[in-house]
């Protein structure tokens, strides 16, 4: 048996599952960040959600709008899904110049919703209407519910079928959101494909109906007693989720899902850091002087196919944590200590891309060992 070295209680959590604990964890969708208690990568899975809607809140500064960009790049690009940003203040400018197409409206482009069946409605299509150069709210506003009209104008055009392939996100949606078209997007674009992901700075901003036709919750700290009310008013939380939520630190959110196969009973998990469009990185796996660059998201999904057992996966991103590089040998010795047979290593390796040679060389010096969390 080979000795294990954990240095701390979160080492220990991540590597040994508490019987009566357990996390939410999706195998698909969209990239977030890891879980607070084991550190497993969570997915949001539209396609899971009994509405696909999201609603994203939290305090300026909290994390919410690095979230929102990483939702609009990672959907063309790891979840095959287009992304329509109707951007406020121009803050996705350079996401959406970098991953698609940009849209700069003006005060008098009040057609420029019709934009948006050619700018980009379908699957791996980024696209963004710009109204930052838009002087006054007043018309910033029409603008935008010029967007939002054409499209759900457009919805008579689209063909309904299952499965999300289109999602439109609206931040600081609280702007917007008086209008009688967010509404009818929230009730009706899901027949189609679309899905709807608004974000405000303010709980009480948001219309009962977003929040109820939202399967998906995601709150950043908050600290109002006024966005407490209206969360705690719409059952969306309870008094321990307001307590935590009050004391979450950047980059973390707590997420709220109801799920198609839970019956819509509410799931809850701490995301202990949202990883952005480049924070997730690449994992270096190296066997001396060579090494295997494996990008996080791979890393994630053949980690999340290699075993059921939640124990297995937690002792994998427990050994991996905040590393950007891990020995090969090291790395096998710790799946043998965690159960896995020569079979399974094997065929998990390869899928990340690591050479038949090395895999070889490196578990015949597994057994000589010991694993040093």
């Amino acid at each position: 048996m080979m000795a294990m070295r954990l240095s701390n209680s979160k080492d220990a959590a991540r590597a040994v599952c508490i019987t009566g604990q357990s996390e939410p964890v999706a195998l698909a969708g969209i990239y977030i960040g890891k879980t607070e208690r084991y550190a497993l990568p969570f997915f949001l899975d539209l396609d899971a959600l009994v509405s696909p809607h999201v609603t994203i809140i939290g305090m300026s500064g909290a994390g919410k709008s690095y979230l929102m960009k990483s939702l609009a790049a990672r959907a063309g690009i790891y979840g095959g899904i287009g992304a329509t940003v109707i951007d406020w203040n121009g803050e996705y400018s350079g996401i959406v110049s970098a991953f698609g197409k940009e849209r700069l409206c003006t005060s008098d482009d009040r057609a420029a919703g019709l934009a948006f069946e050619s700018l980009g409605n379908g699957r791996d299509a980024l696209s963004g209407f710009n109204l930052s150069a838009i002087e006054t709210r007043g018309e910033r506003e029409a603008t935008a519910r010029s967007i939002l009209s054409a499209i759900v104008d457009s919805l008579a055009r689209r063909e309904r079928g299952d499965g999300v392939r289109h999602i439109i996100i609206l931040d600081e949606a609280w702007k917007v959101v008086h209008g009688g078209e967010i509404g009818m997007l929230f009730r009706e674009a899901r027949k189609y494909g679309i899905a709807i992901i608004a974000a405000s700075q303010a709980a009480n901003d948001v219309s009962s109906e977003i929040i109820s036709n939202a399967s998906c919750i995601m709150a950043f700290r908050m600290q109002s007693e006024a966005d407490f009310s209206a969360l705690l008013k719409s059952e969306v939380i309870d008094a321990k989720d307001a307590t935590r939520i009050a004391t979450l630190n950047v980059g973390e959110c707590l997420v709220i899902t109801k799920l198609k196969v839970n019956a819509g009973i509410p799931s809850k998990v701490v995301i202990s850091r949202v990883d952005g469009i480049h924070g997730a990185g690449v994992l270096a796996i190296r066997d001396g002087d060579v090494e295997f660059e494996v990008r996080a998201e791979k890393m994630a999904s053949e980690t999340a196919l290699l075993s059921d057992d939640e124990r297995v996966r937690a002792g994998v991103y427990g050994f991996i944590g905040e590393r950007k590089e891990i020995d090969l040998t090291a790395f096998i010795s710790l799946l043998r200590e965690l159960g896995l047979g020569r079979a399974a290593i094997v065929a998990y390796l390869r899928r990340l891309g690591v050479d038949d040679m090395c895999i070889v060389k490196a578990y015949s010096e597994s057994s000589c060992i010991a694993f040093e969390g």
